[in-house]
């Protein structure tokens, strides 16, 4: 699931790149209106984060 999720991002910033090189600026701005999905995390999941270097990572519970 989390390689999915890495292929989606992917995507948008190939988009943004792509944008970018055919459109200039301006296609930097098309590639941020590519929308993402919503995802329910349900209660008491695991979650494995993997940083490039150490760092602190917080959690921030939302309604």
């Amino acid at each position: 699931k989390a390689k999915e999720e890495t292929k989606s991002l992917a995507k948008a910033a190939g988009a943004t790149v792509a944008g970018l090189i055919v459109l200039g600026p301006v296609g930097v701005v098309g590639g941020a209106f590519i929308r993402g999905k919503d995802v329910t995390i349900p209660a008491g999941a695991e979650l494995y984060i993997q940083t490039k270097t150490e760092a602190s990572v917080y959690g921030l519970k939302v309604k």
